[in-house]
């Protein structure tokens, strides 16, 4: 007679602990996706953060005076963008967004592609760019 009423119990048991791994996996699922956009803000600040100061620096002197850097300057200037992009994160932020993103060469894609469309929508460039051809036509 207490057979069947072990079984029950285990049976009982198995069904709360697979209800409770279910909970469990999804508020894990939760936490992650929430995770995920805190991080998501955060690289969206750091590289903010890190294209304001490059461009006060490195672009703005080039721009004001109406000419587009070389591509020798291009290439510091992406360098020294990805530089402090990664310095502004930290160790812990740079190893999350490059599991995220699965190598740091992605990331490093990432954060370039970003400068590249921030230096393309830049109206003081566009200008240069104009200024440039105008020259170059005359």
């Amino acid at each position: 007679m207490s057979s069947p009423i072990l079984i029950i119990g285990i049976l009982f048991g198995a069904i709360i602990l697979y209800l409770g791994t279910k909970a469990l996996n999804l508020t894990n699922q939760y936490i992650v996706v929430n995770k995920h956009k805190n991080y998501s803000e955060l690289f969206v600040y750091f590289l903010d953060t890190a294209y304001d100061s490059v461009y006060k620096d490195q672009i703005m002197p080039y721009t004001a005076s109406g000419y587009r850097p070389s591509e020798e300057d291009l290439e510091t200037i992406k360098r020294n963008f990805v530089k402090l992009t990664r310095g502004l994160m930290g160790k812990n932020v740079e190893k999350y967004l490059v599991n995220f993103f699965g190598s740091e060469q992605i990331l490093t894609t990432n954060i370039l592609m970003f400068l590249s469309a921030r230096m393309d929508n830049d109206e003081l460039m566009e200008y240069a760019n104009n200024l440039n051809q105008r020259d170059e036509d005359a």
